[in-house]
């Protein structure tokens, strides 16, 4: 047997790692989209729930995905570093796509982004955006035929520019199969603690909630869901303001 230098046991350990990280099967992977031009709330607010889903018996792991390694810029001025990169992030089980501050000029020519929203949706579990957000999946193509909302004011707007899909008015998410769309702001919490009753259970949900000292009843919300695989009989597409 040949001896291992340090610097190859080192790259060895970080391999090693990076595979736990990607495949441990117990483990519930959340990314997030973040780059320069991103709304606070959109992609704190489902970081702060699904960190609190984390437990020794449920594991989850929340990482934010930027597309190389520049400094990342809120729309508000946070400063914040991603954790990985496009290509080199581990699995993702829930992906989310907040909004961004330039989304109009970013859905039509960053295709880097687009196509990475792309493939990770189809490789995700649950995919939520919040805000302008669904512009990106629609860009995507991933709401092809299926409901979905936006930012309230611009649901109009997302329904002229993406005619395939089905715009719903006057609620605060949408699910249609995997995809969960919704309106942002608070909303950005409301959406993601619906994924933690989903996966999870209520009880955790109405905990985490309780946490953040928000009051948490799906039945109070103002949603629609759709089951995969489903026509619904009187989805609310023609509810418009």
């Amino acid at each position: 047997m040949f001896p291992m230098s340090y610097k190859s046991f080192l790259l060895v350990l970080s391999l090693v790692s990076m595979g736990c990280q990607s495949f441990a099967a117990d483990t519930t992977n959340v990314g997030i989209l973040v780059y320069s031009g991103v709304y606070n709330t959109e992609f704190v607010a489902p970081y702060d729930v699904f960190q609190h889903a984390n437990a020794p018996d449920r594991p989850v792991k929340v990482f934010l995905v930027s597309p190389d390694d520049s400094k990342v810029v809120s729309a508000e001025g946070l400063v914040v570093e991603a954790d990985y990169t496009f290509g080199e992030h581990p699995r993702i089980d829930i992906l989310i796509v907040p909004s961004f501050k330039d989304y109009e000029s970013d859905v039509q020519r960053n295709t880097k982004v687009i196509g990475w929203v792309r493939e990770s949706a189809e490789k995700a579990r649950y995919v939520l955006s919040n805000c302008w957000g669904a512009f990106y999946l629609a860009q995507a193509g991933l709401l092809d035929g299926r409901l979905a909302m936006t930012y309230p004011p611009d649901i109009a707007k997302l329904e002229r520019q993406f005619p395939k899909l089905k715009a719903v008015y006057g609620k605060r998410f949408v699910r249609d199969g995997k995809f969960i769309t919704g309106g942002g702001g608070v909303a950005s919490y409301e959406n993601a603690l619906y994924v933690v009753e989903d996966l999870w259970d209520a009880s955790l949900a109405r905990r985490i909630a309780s946490g953040l000292v928000l009051d948490w009843d799906l039945g109070g919300v103002e949603h629609f869901l759709k089951p995969p695989s489903t026509v619904p009989s009187g989805a609310p597409t023609a509810e418009k303001p």
